[in-house]
């Protein structure tokens, strides 16, 4: 009895130490909060957006411009989608080197994984990395698989009103659409 007593406590004693030296996130990464990179990506305002059976939710939403608005998109359905954000959706749907863009995401979201597979796409070069925030100039979108979500940073420049909304099938005139009021600044 007296032998577990001293070893429960020596196992407390082992754990308040190691609290006592858990490492931090500036033990590791510095003064992380002065990186350009981390106040570049922090958001002002997030918008959760959920897939469900051919609706966007919510349909209407409010974001300020030139602020970073952080969109986490959950798709509680069964299907693929592809969301992106435009001033014009018939446009961008209608742009044949987008929908190429698009097809070649799909298929490769939807190619079987293998161990030994070794293909991958470059997207950006070390000279021309893509920018943590994107803005509308980059054509934002986001592949979001069944049951998964993504997260998306966007700055809209202007007072505007953008939609988010699917381009794959049909799928934007069946209600996958959702409207973004961007308010200018107050």
């Amino acid at each position: 009895m007296l032998l577990s007593h001293k070893l429960f406590s020596l196992i407390i004693l082992l754990v308040m130490c190691a609290q006592a030296h858990a490492l931090k996130p500036e033990d590791v990464l510095g003064d992380y909060w002065n990186d350009p990179l981390f106040g570049s990506a922090a958001a002002k305002q997030t918008v959760q957006v959920e897939i469900l059976y051919k609706l966007l939710w919510p349909k209407t939403q409010r974001v300020a411009a030139n602020e970073n608005i952080r969109f986490v998109v959950t798709n509680k359905s069964d299907d693929l989608h592809v969301l992106a954000f435009a001033k014009e959706p018939e446009a961008v749907i209608a742009d044949h080197e987008f929908g190429h863009a698009i097809a070649d995401e799909v298929y490769h979201a939807q190619a079987e994984k293998t161990p030994d597979a070794h293909h991958s796409h470059i997207v950006s070069s070390v000279d021309k990395p893509l920018p943590i925030v994107l803005t509308m100039d980059r054509n934002p979108r986001v592949l979001v698989k069944p049951w998964e979500f993504k997260e998306v940073i966007i700055q809209f420049e202007a007072h505007e009103t953008v939609y988010l909304f699917c381009v794959l099938d049909n799928h934007l005139h069946e209600g996958y659409i959702s409207e973004i009021q961007v308010q200018g600044a107050e």
